[in-house]
């Protein structure tokens, strides 16, 4: 893989995650009234995950082998990580402070989110969509 290739995936990486990361954040702070933060938490992230990865799937790393078990499996990983990692924050912050708003709420999820970009990026380019052009099967 060439470094314009990289750069470009890693460019659409950014600006995807900008976006759904923004709209987790809007969808936590929506269901939060109806829901308590662990619900809107579980909800907002499950659906941005996936919508976030097959935007990746189509755009980021178009043209990579389409392995539909392992993007599958990443999926459930990265949500399942994602929801125990924002309700691990929403713990510390319910122990750390004890009175908070909902946008509060919502920018540690976001921010909890955000920190496990990178490592997902690296498992996406590396595992899920890695092409045989790189040496990889």
């Amino acid at each position: 893989m060439t470094r314009g290739d990289f750069l470009r995936q890693a460019g659409w990486y950014l600006s995807i995650g900008a976006v759904t990361t923004l709209v987790q954040g809007l969808l936590f702070v929506v269901l939060r009234t109806p829901c308590d933060a662990s619900c809107s938490n579980l909800v907002a992230t499950g659906l941005t995950t996936v919508a976030n990865t097959e935007f990746h799937r189509l755009v980021t790393f178009a043209g990579a082998p389409n392995r539909k078990l392992r993007r599958y499996l990443q999926t459930l990983v990265s949500a399942v990580f994602y929801i125990l990692h924002g309700s691990v924050a929403l713990a510390v912050l319910d122990t750390v402070k004890g009175s908070y708003g909902i946008v509060t709420e919502a920018l540690v999820v976001v921010l909890a989110s955000a920190l496990g970009g990178t490592i997902r990026f690296i498992v996406l380019r590396q595992w899920v969509f890695r092409s045989k052009q790189d040496g990889h099967t």
